[in-house]
């Protein structure tokens, strides 16, 4: 987690993940091998994604998840479409944490 606490617009916060994006992009050798990673950015911006640490954290997650559902190695702002499908997201897994449980089979 990178936590950007001067950022005078969003754009800023942007171009600080292009950068890590950017560094991270290049191979990195380590014991002779050459390793490739990718990686993918949620960005939520106070008070527009949220007005506290909480909100803004679950914010930027779901837009990392939209980031890696969406290609990987990229970076994604939040949008307010995306805490309609993080909620409904959240329900299935719920009710399917619900159904295991009923499921199991007593030893």
């Amino acid at each position: 987690m990178v936590l950007l606490s001067e950022v005078a617009r969003p754009e800023d916060a942007a171009l600080s993940a292009d950068k890590i994006l950017a560094v991270l992009k290049e191979p990195h050798r380590i014991e002779h091998r050459d390793l490739r990673i990718t990686v993918s950015v949620g960005i939520a911006v106070y008070c527009g994604d949220g007005e506290d640490a909480e909100t803004l954290l679950k914010n930027a997650d779901r837009a990392l998840l939209h980031a890696k559902e969406h290609g990987r190695n990229r970076r994604q702002f939040f949008e307010a479409h995306m805490s309609d499908v993080g909620t409904a997201a959240h329900g299935q897994n719920s009710r399917l944490s619900v159904t295991l449980k009923r499921c199991r089979v007593a030893p």
